[in-house]
């Protein structure tokens, strides 16, 4: 669940995990230069749920192999 109680924190975590799975299995990330998530269909409300999860695992990504989002490229790249 990634929305609890009207609130969008699970993103966070999530993004965390994503990174974190990278950065322990660097055998199987050997060939891959970034990672894209499946956009969410921009009518999705009240959360775009794989734009925020991409968004903490920016954040989180010492190393730039996740792409920033839309929003972070604006300003990141």
């Amino acid at each position: 669940m990634l929305k609890y109680e009207g609130r969008a924190g699970w993103a966070i975590i999530f993004g965390r995990l994503l990174v974190g799975w990278m950065e322990t299995h660097p055998e199987e990330m050997q060939d891959v230069d970034y990672g894209v998530g499946n956009p969410t269909h921009t009518g999705r409300q009240p959360i775009q749920h794989i734009e925020a999860i991409m968004d903490a695992a920016y954040t989180e990504d010492m190393t730039r192999a996740l792409p920033p989002s839309a929003r972070q490229a604006a300003t990141d790249w």
